[in-house]
């Protein structure tokens, strides 16, 4: 019932008019996405073919979660898999039509399931933080085009707008209601006895997402950025960053949301790579440190 009408007009376009067949079709493609999501975060992140497949092949054959997103035919391998191709398309952000085009599928990937929405507002924060207007003017642009082609798809799939007003009203009902841990609901909140509404939960997400952003400021003003610093460490930096921001995106609604099934930990991966990433100019700081605080960078001499 979390589905937004987007996603589901995005599982008619993928479907048949056979069960069996439609589900084949679902699981064939979050395999896929799963797995190329994996080995492109690895990738990009710089790790080796024999440190990628180190990760890989335990997350293929021994993650709970994974089996239980196709047991369910649910949509985290699938929202996996578009996170790596945002990330993609993220670590060629000097290009404009890169930039626009992660902008807008960043967008979409929230209007799909708002699970991911702090993503786009932990991307948006970053660029503010490094002073890289043109980056978030450019990639607010994209975000914009992104959900306004979702919200008019899904619109049109429907018949009209009001389609996303029921989908809102039934959505904050859904999340008041009580879950209990033994029908499988790993809430965070509940697990810590610690009980707020709708809004306090989204208040406490936007927390999440200023500490976060925090840690970013502090990390670079810590380091020196006004020392020089080689193109090449720079971008590097750029791109740990990302992927940063990415995974601790993923994690926000696992901290605060009163709904948090066993296949939702799929998304946990991004930050599991993110923190057994090489270290090629220092020492790890400790796993806050790995998870939370940029690398350090020596200056051009």
């Amino acid at each position: 019932m979390t589905a937004s009408p987007f996603l589901y007009t995005t599982v008619n376009m993928l479907s048949t008019s056979d069960y069996e067949s439609s589900y084949t079709i679902w699981s064939t493609l979050s395999l896929i996405s799963f797995s190329a999501a994996i080995l492109l975060f690895c990738h990009l992140l710089g790790f080796s073919m024999t440190a990628s497949l180190a990760i890989f092949v335990p997350c293929l054959f021994w993650m709970d979660p994974f089996y239980s997103d196709l047991r369910v035919a649910n949509i985290n391998c699938i929202q996996l898999g578009l996170l790596a191709l945002a990330y993609f398309l993220l670590s060629r952000d000097t290009k404009t039509v890169y930039l626009l085009s992660a902008g807008a599928l960043i967008a979409m990937i929230a209007v799909l399931k708002p699970n991911l929405a702090p993503v786009s507002l932990l991307l948006l924060g970053a660029w503010l933080i490094r002073g890289q207007r043109r980056k978030f003017l450019l990639g607010l642009a994209g975000m914009a085009v992104g959900a306004l082609f979702a919200f008019g798809v899904s619109s049109l799939f429907f018949g009209d707008m009001d389609i996303w007003f029921e989908w809102l009203d039934r959505l904050f009902k859904l999340v008041q209601v009580e879950m209990p841990a033994s029908a499988g609901n790993y809430d965070a909140l509940r697990s810590l006895e610690l009980t707020m509404g709708v809004q306090g939960q989204v208040a406490l997400a936007m927390v999440v997402c200023a500490l976060t952003l925090g840690f970013l400021w502090w990390g670079r003003k810590s380091d020196g950025q006004s020392r020089e610093q080689a193109p090449e460490v720079s971008r590097e930096r750029e791109l740990i960053e990302y992927a940063q921001l990415i995974g601790m995106g993923c994690l926000v609604q696992m901290m605060v949301s009163p709904l948090v099934w066993l296949h939702y930990y799929v998304l946990a991966i991004p930050m599991l790579i993110v923190a057994f990433r090489p270290w090629s100019r220092a020492p790890a700081h400790g796993v806050l440190g790995i998870i939370l605080h940029p690398p350090y960078y020596a200056p051009v001499r």
